[in-house]
């Protein structure tokens, strides 16, 4: 009965870990998991974003995935039930204190509340108590235990310097992730800069075209199949009026045109400011990148039915308010470039970075609630359905990321340069 027992809760375990690495996938991709309701301080998008939702470039449900599963070929396997009950309580002990120390972190750095995560904590709990009561005659003889066993002893101490050693690297690991950040290197594909074309100059007035090499991403890249279809037969433009969004790089006498709809907790988002970014440095002078707010939050969107990004409004009137402040580049870039622990960074946590304070009552300012819901309104117009949705010079480029290639291509031939087959 003990055995089917601690089968019953390692199985448990296992399950809470594969239905956590779903949850922090679907949270990635700008959705809210089951279980996971956004209001209020319980923001799962904020925790199983942060940097501490991984040890050592792990997430941390697959490290309780290697936990309960060797447990149970432990349970199953090992015959001496001395043993089993004194790795067992070692496993248990070491998973509670883990949790305490997650929740520590959660409620104190990053002021979020996670269901999900208190469901494994709970599981944790659940195995060390079933420990203890399972295996209590066995525990009750430690001592003895101990002496006479060496080979257990040698692999308790080893298993404990090694997770003590780990958890220090991983803590350390953690703790200057966000010093990592501070390089300014917004997340995006990788770019192979030895495969950057030479440059070639734009004769069509104007600023030169002397992109190219710097930034590297309008390589010879093939087109995707799916891309490929779609440039072929492209919607027609639709026009956008101006004065309505942001300019983030160029202006309206920018020969190409590029309108995001963004909002600053998706993730997509993020990797498509990259993208934009490097081009804007590769056609210097050429674009004219418009931002505008589309957060998929009710609190400003009347589309949205659910908050699937519970601080997405409020990061919109910031940046609406360091625009007016002439400093939306640089609140912009540290949004996305802070994404995974925004919530630090609106409370000023961030050594360096800008706070949300800095823009006093702007950000509630009937103002620029307005200029948020007019954009937004804008996006509804012209059927926005999520976010990252890109225009360029007035055609649609379907929703969410847009490959470097077909945006190189398209720029080029709005320059009237040649591109590459395919």
């Amino acid at each position: 009965m003990k055995r089917v027992w601690m089968t019953a809760v390692c199985v448990l375990g296992i399950g809470w870990g594969l239905y956590a690495l779903w949850a922090e996938r679907q949270v990635h991709r700008g959705t809210t998991p089951l279980g996971c309701g956004i209001q209020g301080s319980v923001r799962c998008d904020v925790v199983l974003t942060s940097p501490y939702a991984n040890w050592l470039g792990v997430p941390l449900p697959a490290w309780a995935l290697v936990l309960y599963g060797g447990l149970l070929i432990l349970l199953w396997r090992v015959r001496s039930a001395e043993r089993v009950g004194v790795l067992f309580a070692w496993a248990s002990l070491g998973a509670v204190l883990t949790s305490a120390g997650l929740f520590w972190i959660m409620r104190t750095r990053l002021g979020a509340v996670c269901p999900i995560c208190y469901t494994g904590y709970a599981i944790n709990l659940l195995l060390l108590v079933s420990t203890v009561i399972g295996f209590g005659p066995v525990l009750r003889r430690l001592p003895a235990i101990w002496r006479r066993d060496r080979a257990l002893r040698r692999w308790v101490l080893v298993l404990s310097v090694g997770a003590i050693a780990l958890a220090g690297w991983g803590y350390r690991q953690n703790t200057v992730s966000l010093e990592r950040l501070s390089s300014r290197t917004l997340p995006g594909p990788t770019v192979d800069e030895d495969r950057a074309p030479v440059a070639t100059p734009y004769t069509g007035g104007g600023t030169p075209y002397t992109g190219g090499p710097k930034a590297g991403l309008c390589t010879d890249e093939p087109i995707p199949a799916d891309w490929a279809e779609f440039l072929q037969a492209p919607p027609p433009p639709v026009e956008i009026p101006t004065g309505v969004c942001n300019y983030l790089v160029g202006g309206p006498d920018s020969p190409v045109q590029v309108v995001e709809f963004i909002d600053f907790q998706c993730p997509v988002c993020a990797q498509m400011a990259f993208i934009l970014d490097r081009l804007a440095e590769e056609f210097q002078g050429r674009l004219g990148i418009q931002v505008c707010h589309f957060p998929l939050d009710p609190a400003c969107n009347p589309s949205v039915s659910r908050p699937v990004h519970p601080l997405a409004c409020e990061l919109a009137a910031i940046a609406e308010c360091a625009a007016a402040q002439g400093r939306l580049r640089a609140v912009h870039d540290e949004m996305f470039m802070y994404q995974p622990s925004i919530a630090l960074w609106l409370e000023g946590r961030i050594p360096g970075a800008s706070t949300a304070s800095a823009f006093g009552a702007c950000a509630t300012a009937p103002a620029t609630q307005e200029r948020v819901r007019r954009q937004v309104e804008l996006g509804l117009r012209l059927n926005i359905a999520g976010t990252p949705t890109v225009f360029l010079n007035g055609v649609l480029l379907r929703g969410g990321l847009v490959p470097p290639s077909v945006l190189c291509r398209l720029i080029r031939q709005a320059l009237g340069r040649p591109t590459s087959p395919g």
